[in-house]
């Protein structure tokens, strides 16, 4: 199970332990009633491996633990087949020994290839778990509600966005996948109906999918592309592009994967950031109040306060209570009296909320 295919896409996109596993054996004589164990190899037993990770994933996001890491069923959505595809791919690691590249040429040292397409199967690389060791951040679009109504979708020369803020030097991996118009029965030198383009810029570098590089432009062929960006420049922005380059039966739902440590804000999490809901001045003092996501056991980690009439005063914050039914927090800012005006946003989890509006004071604010 080796590509390439006639029309040189990769022809594998992932690999799973399948030599001598452990399986079910029944005995040649159904009389007995008996059942062995016995070591088998092939994709027989690398399939079910694959088809039960996936099964895991979709119960990931069907039961709401993306993107907080906890089973939260306001964050539950029934995901894309695309996306599965995509969340496996991303969490491949590229394997290393002969018969990872025994028959590959035009990709020797890297992935994906024709003799393991993107790597191994690691569902743990591409999940989060609240608490868990696994440090990278979990982005996805594709969401499939009311017959893909809500899917992610290009139609012909649009262009969908995202930016993420790197906050160490960890690899980023991007990861594209879409399930592509049917072709023609026909043998052809391409067989790619839809071609999504996927590219990302970080200051004045620029990276092609799968390995292809600015001289060879983007990929063409596959219906799956990824970008890996091994050192990224931290604090500054990367511009992730998808890009309906050639959709002749559109529009083409896509799915989009990103892992890697950037900063978790409003504009890729809008229904997981903290948020404030009132504040209240007396001249001396601000009362804050706020829901901590839909629901978390502590209050929030930090609260970052800017004195807009005077940025050098530093202002702090002092818990008076939490809920841990509703999520709900109560917050006194200190070393108020001498700023006429600040703006508040609420950091929980490493989920960062947006800055509120200048608020006044002198008078209350609702």
């Amino acid at each position: 199970s080796r590509g390439p295919t006639f029309d040189m896409r990769f022809g594998i996109d992932v690999c799973a332990p399948g030599f001598f596993v452990a399986s079910a054996y029944s005995q040649a004589n159904g009389a007995s009633n008996q059942c062995y164990i016995q070591g088998m190899a092939g994709t027989s037993m690398s399939t079910p491996l694959v088809a039960g990770t996936t099964a895991l994933l979709r119960q990931y996001f069907t039961r709401g633990f993306y993107p907080l890491g906890w089973a939260n069923p306001e964050h539950a959505f029934v995901p894309m087949g695309a996306l599965l595809k995509a969340v496996l791919i991303n969490s491949a690691l590229q394997m290393t020994g002969p018969e990872a590249t025994k028959h590959n040429t035009q990709h020797i040292n890297s992935i994906p290839n024709y003799d393991q397409g993107y790597g191994m199967v690691a569902a743990k690389m591409a999940t989060y778990f609240q608490g868990d060791d696994n440090p990278n951040v979990l982005f996805v679009d594709g969401t499939w509600e009311e017959g893909c109504d809500a899917c992610p979708k290009l139609s012909q020369g649009k262009t969908a966005l995202y930016q993420i803020i790197p906050t160490s030097r960890a690899t980023i991996k991007v990861t594209l996948a879409w399930y592509d118009f049917p072709a023609a029965v026909t043998i052809s030198s391409k067989t790619l109906i839809n071609d999504l383009d996927l590219t990302a810029t970080q200051g004045t570098t620029r990276y092609f999918a799968n390995g292809w590089t600015s001289t060879a432009g983007p990929n063409s062929l596959n219906n799956v592309e990824q970008i890996v960006i091994p050192s990224p420049v931290v604090g500054q922005a990367v511009n992730i592009r998808v890009l309906g380059a050639s959709v002749v039966a559109g529009p083409q739902p896509y799915a989009l994967v990103i892992t890697g440590q950037f900063r978790k804000d409003s504009a890729l999490f809008p229904t997981a950031v903290p948020r404030v809901t009132s504040v209240a001045t007396d001249g001396a003092q601000a009362l804050l109040m706020g829901s901590n996501l839909p629901r978390s056991a502590n209050h929030p980690s930090s609260y970052v306060w800017e004195c807009v009439s005077d940025p050098t005063i530093g202002l702090t914050a002092e818990v008076q209570g939490y809920s841990t039914d509703t999520a709900a927090f109560l917050v006194v800012a200190l070393n108020t009296t001498a700023c006429q005006s600040f703006r508040v946003k609420v950091v929980s989890d490493g989920f960062v909320g947006n800055m509120s509006e200048p608020l006044m004071y002198g008078a209350a604010n609702v």
